[in-house]
């Protein structure tokens, strides 16, 4: 299983207003919600000026039947010929690492349309992948990979230090993913 997903790293000064703001959302009764204490603030955390200094990293997992991950950093803004060298220079040669004995593998990928142009059914065919057709976008009850996804932002969140630059964090991306426990396989 395959996905994509952006991990937004926010300036030193911005951190602690963040980690204030996001608290996490609990279950409540409609009675609960209107009382102050459960209000979300009416204006967002940040200033618009003041977010444009968050830089985002977008990463694309791959999480195999057998529990081995891979995860891969792409441009923010991703087109398909750039997705095709990804292809052929990361996942591709993953893949047969992980399966060595197959010619072809199926993968799951959501209904992103980068991920299903021409171009890129060209490449997953020529490395020898076939993509399961007609599968939603942002499916996390049945992609797998949504999972990771979920575990390893506050696990990041975690992990990340006050004086870390953007390099180092998409660097923790990394190694945070790489720690999640799949030791079950899908």
């Amino acid at each position: 299983v395959g996905d994509f997903r952006y991990f937004v790293y926010y300036p030193q000064d911005l951190k602690c207003r963040h980690i204030r703001k996001s608290a996490p959302r609990t279950i409540m009764h409609k009675s609960e919600k209107k009382k102050s204490a459960f209000l979300k603030p009416k204006r967002s955390i940040f200033k618009r000026s003041e977010y444009k200094r968050a830089q985002k990293a977008k990463v694309f997992g791959l999480t195999t039947t057998t529990g081995l991950q891979h995860i891969c950093h792409v441009p923010s803004r991703l087109d398909s010929k750039t997705w095709v060298k990804v292809l052929h220079r990361r996942v591709g040669p993953f893949m047969k690492n992980a399966f060595p004995n197959r010619s072809t593998s199926t993968i799951l990928l959501d209904g992103e349309t980068l991920l299903h142009t021409d171009e890129a059914k060209a490449a997953m065919k020529a490395e020898g992948l076939r993509v399961l057709p007609d599968w939603p976008a942002h499916s996390p009850d049945l992609n797998p990979q949504e999972n990771v996804w979920a575990w390893a932002e506050p696990q990041l969140r975690k992990a990340e230090a006050k004086a870390d630059t953007f390099a180092k964090f998409k660097q923790r991306i990394s190694e945070v993913c790489h720690k999640y426990p799949s030791g079950e396989k899908l």
